[in-house]
């Protein structure tokens, strides 16, 4: 999707993207020499802000969301299993 979408966008509107914020999650860390994600941004010259965990001061929106989905959806499925398994 950085790819695909988000460079894209910011090179059709003449924008330089200088840091990527993420959470810490094995998606986009890594060892920069090994990880795809990490290559990329070294690359393209990136810099990568890794976001502290479950930290909703610093990424609210996609704490929130994430937690809507966890209780939404994972714990009404795992609570359905565990009902079915007595």
């Amino acid at each position: 999707m950085l790819n695909d979408r988000v460079v894209p966008f910011f090179e059709q509107h003449d924008l330089k993207l200088m840091r990527m914020p993420t959470d810490r999650g094995t998606e986009y860390c890594g060892n920069r020499e090994n990880h795809k994600y990490e290559l990329y941004l070294a690359v393209e010259d990136i810099d990568h802000s890794k976001i502290k965990a479950k930290s909703p001061q610093t990424n609210g929106i996609c704490e929130r969301f994430n937690r809507t989905v966890q209780n939404e959806f994972y714990a009404i499925a795992f609570r359905k299993k565990i009902l079915y398994l007595y």
